[in-house]
């Protein structure tokens, strides 16, 4: 018998790291790397009853739709059809599990994963990020299969939608009709009892934890008190050297509190104090950040991947909207050892120019200062005293040879009406 699941279903943004795995959480893939190859050395693949049948199929590609807090990157997009012509009897030799063994009205196709034997004893929970294709239409529920070396088991996923949400499978659903100890296969089944008989779902950070870890914010809904801080004004000029010595703002930490996603390791491996200020032309925010591994091998777009600063801009402060070019994400990092800067504008995809944005960075002994001057013009926000605009910075860590990746967002929490829209914490232009 078939077991049914009505999944946990958490409209937030979980701790889960997009690179690596802590203890609480293993990731077997996230995509992001374009490759079918998880983490564990097992392809990932599409398999159809019958691949000479062309009136029903199942298609995998990469999409740069991300579940983890909007990072750039990459998920698995399923395409499937299952309205076939023909009818098909099933056999047990055909490799697929029991339950599918008999006479098919409609033909059935999926997705694998292989987990080469895998050890899942340690974890309570099969976790996964999905979401339908509101345009191409999508099924309102999953057959999730896991398979050991002799046997399957499955249970249905419910409640799928048009937005991510992560789904948290107890392991225990799965029953003993499978051995936990060598997992040999993750498998996604579209069949009759699917709600659609064609569609697109996608998929992202497959994995498997020993919790689940709720978060309010930053990149859960919005259900926390929103940080407020007064910029003000700056008293001399400002020359943008990467010191910060000739001026001073109001300033706010970013450490464990912050964590958006990975595991936090202290403040001397990757935290910072970030400081605001202002006069008629310029936005000058600038960060000193503790990091004990620079590490910078990427440039233009890709500087996200690496050690470096977010800066979140919603100048109108009524919902930052992903790719909205009224709304702007500055990616800010050490260029090389010596500290040389690189900048990226994301949601206009380009290096803003220099009278827009003015960066400089210097290397020190415990980290890197980032010292930066936006123009209120690129940004359009009005320079005056008590104008208000939504804003964040985030700090990416990244330190290979310890295996850790993680991030720290001042505040990027989910509009509680609006799942499109981010709230930001509030920035005041004080007199």
């Amino acid at each position: 018998m078939m077991k049914k699941l009505w999944a946990f279903l958490i409209l937030l943004s979980a701790a889960i790291s997009p690179a690596f795995s802590d203890d609480n959480f293993f990731l077997i893939h996230d995509f992001n790397s374009q490759d079918y190859a998880n983490r564990l050395g097992g392809p990932t693949g599409k398999w159809e009853l019958d691949p000479n049948d062309t009136s029903q199929w199942c298609n995998i590609s990469f999409s740069p739709e991300n579940a983890i807090f909007m990072e750039q990157g990459y998920s698995l997009r399923i395409e499937y059809n299952i309205t076939s012509s023909r009818q098909n009897f099933v056999t047990g030799n055909q490799g697929m599990s029991q339950q599918e063994v008999g006479q098919h009205a409609k033909n059935f196709n999926g997705i694998y994963m292989l987990l080469k034997g895998f050890d899942a004893t340690p974890f309570k929970y099969l976790t996964f990020w999905a979401k339908g294709d509101a345009a191409e239409g999508y099924p309102r529920n999953l057959k999730i299969e896991l398979k050991d070396k002799a046997r399957s088991s499955q249970v249905t996923v419910d409640g799928l939608t048009e937005h991510w949400q992560v789904f948290y499978v107890p392991l225990s659903r799965f029953g003993s009709d499978i051995k936990l100890s060598e997992l040999m296969e993750f498998v996604i089944v579209f069949d009759e009892k699917s709600s659609r008989p064609k569609g697109v779902v996608y998929l992202d950070q497959v994995g498997l934890s020993k919790d689940q870890e709720i978060k309010s914010a930053p990149g859960g809904l919005e259900s926390v008190k929103i940080p407020q801080i007064k910029a003000p004004p700056v008293k001399d000029a400002v020359i943008i050297d990467g010191k910060l010595d000739e001026w001073s703002g109001e300033c706010f930490d970013l450490g464990e509190k912050n964590l958006e996603f990975g595991q936090y390791h202290g403040k001397k491996d990757g935290s910072a104090k970030v400081c605001l200020a202002w006069d008629s032309v310029y936005l000058y925010i600038g960060a000193k950040v503790k990091d004990d591994q620079i590490v910078n091998t990427k440039s233009g777009s890709e500087i996200y991947r690496m050690d470096g600063l977010e800066l979140f801009f919603d100048p109108q402060n009524n919902g930052l909207e992903w790719k909205n070019v009224s709304d702007f994400q500055l990616g800010i990092a050490p260029g090389s050892s010596e500290g040389l800067a690189q900048v990226w504008s994301y949601f206009d995809n380009r290096k803003p120019a220099e009278r827009d944005v003015k960066t400089a960075v210097t290397v020190t002994k415990s980290g890197y200062v980032i010292e930066s001057a936006v123009s209120f013009k690129f940004l359009g926000i009005n320079p005056v005293a008590n104008e208000v605009f939504g804003f964040s910075a985030a700090l990416h860590d990244l330190d290979p040879k310890d295996a850790h990746d993680y991030k720290l967002n001042w505040h990027f929490a989910k509009d509680a009406k609006d799942q499109n829209l981010f709230r930001l914490g509030i920035v005041k232009l004080s007199e």
